[in-house]
């Protein structure tokens, strides 16, 4: 993985061997690093083991009958699935032991099971060979395994066999959970290629089809073998290029020796890993948290640590597009000629939930790049943060932020002092509150009205100037499509359990694993189809070498479900006046429909939503409009809403209401 923006993807190289008949001892494993390599992989059983289970399994068949189906083509589970207990291990079935370098080994269970059989007796006993290999890796201490992928090559002969296969990862990942497990899946998918010296368990299934129709099939597979040649794949590392000269025996003789390379294919996939593209700043930043369920931050109730301000202070778009919107309000507020509202002609800025400052640092910036001079106020009720502003305005800002440690909604706003007009009197002087003329704030979530946006800024909303009041951002809008995404589907199932509110509660989630279902008609690659009218161009008496045309990535659906702006111009004048102001004229809702031509599994909605800083500067996590607003921002992941019951529409429509109370 990456640790910092520009770091290249690291390769994590094994050493495999699959016959490993020794115990891996720290001087073993510290051999092993010092050629390059970052673990080694063991065998979880012997030899030993697996002859001592195809005993068994060929006694235990000699008593029982031949497989029968029935009309529906399944096999008699009462006639033919005897059960057959696998016995525990012994001393002589396995290797490995509990050491203390098991954390750097990968355990590796038997490749001759078949979980996917279609005879049931075989599939059962697969079942439980990996159970007990993996149960023992847990008890040795290992963190890794790998272990083999279903094998397809029964075909349509046995489509249950996968589901059988699921059940006993299923169980496996419960006997075993703190193992991380790895699917072994070849490349090509012959069973030839699977037999070990002592041969697998398969053979022992016992046929549903004829000998003679056997051995047809058998002769088809070897006739056509699925290999695919790479020709011409480039220069071998360590290796040197062949110019066709051959040295005679004195120049062979006399010719430096050069050292030998004794891992060169450990050498060439070193090779590649110095060869690959570095990671960008929003791969990097994304690392670890692809289809990771989090609650949305709640910086209204609790206060945020600084390590989740300085992540966000990280984005590389975000900050830097506020202060090209100051900067255009400012330079559009002298241009205009527009009155400010501090005494002495400058323009009164504040930004309300300033953390750690930011902002404040961007709009001083603003300030400069204009040519226009600020009175900059800074609010925040976090009294953590507020330490650290204090320090900043002292070390960096030279004092010229008046900072407040106050709720944005309890403000009475800017204030300055008046003396009296008779200096002889001894009066204290009076405090008079005054506008702001341009607001700035960073409380917009993932769905951008989902954590302090609208209800903070409507709390401030009337300390705006009246006439020529700016606040940054000026709207936002928030955006639904619906989704397929078993895992999170999945996650929250699990959840369910214990949070009975979990398929209740949206999520931030950097979406992975999931796809769109409703999508627009993918459009043909204009090159492809030049290609394609060349070819028809040529004789038709020769069949056509070029592919068909090329389909871009299907497109997807996302509308806008509502929109909210600042100034808001819909707060009663009751509400702006009370302590305790509503939150109706929040209210929104919206219906929805998405056509799903393509079918597929819905499990929820993603959430997206974009926002007008100031005139033509603006910030989006929709996919479709991202890359054109705010290309690599990476502050907010999409929002996930999940269904408590999945549905598979051929139309879906979707009705979504925000209240004061959260979302329906």
């Amino acid at each position: 993985m990456a640790q910092a923006d520009g770091t290249p993807p690291t390769f994590v190289v094994g050493q495999h061997e699959s016959d490993r008949k020794f115990l891996i001892t720290n001087e073993i494993s510290q051999l092993a690093h010092d050629d390059g390599y970052d673990m080694l992989t063991t065998p979880i059983t012997t030899p030993h083991f697996q002859s001592r289970v195809l005993s068994l399994l060929s006694s235990h068949l000699s008593t029982v009958h031949q497989p029968v189906q029935d009309t529906t083509g399944t096999y008699f589970t009462s006639r033919n699935s005897a059960p057959l207990k696998i016995p525990s291990f012994t001393t002589a079935d396995t290797n490995l032991r509990p050491e203390g370098t098991n954390s750097y080994v990968v355990a590796v269970s038997s490749r001759w099971i078949d979980m996917c059989s279609p005879d049931p007796l075989i599939a059962d006993i697969s079942r439980q060979v990996l159970l007990l290999e993996l149960a023992y890796a847990a008890f040795c201490g290992v963190h890794h395994a790998i272990i083999p992928g279903p094998k397809l090559h029964h075909g349509s002969s046995h489509g249950d066999g996968l589901v059988y296969y699921a059940r006993a990862i299923q169980e496996v990942l419960t006997t075993a959970p703190y193992i991380r497990i790895n699917i072994w899946l070849p490349v090509v998918d012959n069973p030839e290629l699977e037999s070990g010296p002592n041969g697998d368990i398969s053979p022992f299934a016992r046929p549903d089809i004829c000998k003679a129709h056997q051995s047809y099939i058998f002769r088809a597979m070897r006739g056509i073998p699925p290999w695919i040649f790479l020709c011409d794949v480039g220069p071998i590392p360590g290796l040197e290029k062949i110019d066709g000269h051959a040295p005679t025996p004195a120049e062979a003789a006399q010719a430096p020796k050069k050292k030998e390379d004794l891992v060169p294919h450990l050498s060439y996939i070193r090779n590649l890993e110095r060869k690959q593209p570095q990671w960008t700043h929003v791969e990097s930043f994304t690392l670890g948290y692809q289809d990771y369920l989090q609650a949305p931050l709640q910086p209204l109730t609790v206060n945020l640590e600084s390590v989740t301000y300085e992540v966000f202070e990280t984005d590389p778009v975000k900050y830097e597009w506020y202060e090209r919107a100051i900067a255009k309000a400012l330079k559009d507020w002298a241009l205009e000629k527009k009155p400010t509202s501090s005494q002495d002609g400058r323009v009164v800025l504040a930004v309300v939930g300033a953390g750690r400052g930011p902002l404040v640092s961007r709009a001083i910036r603003a300030s400069v790049e204009a040519g226009v001079d600020i009175e900059l106020w800074a609010l925040e009720k976090n009294q953590n943060a507020f330490v650290h502003l204090q320090r900043q305005n002292e070390a960096v800002w030279g004092g010229s932020v008046t900072l407040v440690h106050s709720d944005m909604r309890s403000w009475k706003g800017p204030v300055r002092e008046i003396q009296p007009e008779d200096s002889a009197a001894e009066t204290n002087p009076s405090k008079v509150h005054y506008p702001i003329d341009i607001i700035i704030s960073e409380l917009l979530g993932s769905f951008g009205d989902n954590e302090l946006s609208p209800e903070c800024l409507d709390g401030v909303d009337h300390l705006l100037n009246p006439v020529h009041g700016i606040s940054i951002p000026t709207s936002y809008s928030s955006h639904i499509t619906p989704i397929s995404a078993p895992r999170l589907y999945a996650d929250i199932q699990n959840q369910t359990k214990s949070n009975p509110a979990a398929p209740e509660t949206p999520y931030v989630v950097m979406l992975h694993a999931f796809d769109y279902l409703s999508t627009t008609a993918p459009a043909i690659s204009h090159l492809s189809s030049v290609a394609s009218s060349a070819a028809g161009s040529t004789s038709t008496s020769t069949p056509s070498a070029t592919p068909p045309p090329m389909k871009e990535a299907d497109t997807p659906i996302i509308q806008a479900a509502w929109t909210f702006s600042h100034p808001n111009p819909n707060i009663p004048e009751e509400s702006r006046l009370s302590a305790r102001p509503s939150n109706t004229h929040n209210t929104r809702q919206t219906r929805l429909t998405f056509p799903c031509t393509e079918g597929g599994t819905c499990h929820g909605l993603a959430g997206y939503f974009e926002t007008v800083l100031y005139r033509d500067v603006e910030l989006s996590t929709n996919p479709l409009t991202m890359d054109a607003k705010s290309k690599d921002m990476i502050s907010w992941f999409p929002i996930y809403f999940p269904l408590k019951t999945d549905r598979r529409p051929e139309s879906l429509v979707s009705e979504a209401v925000a209240s004061p109370s959260g979302y329906e």
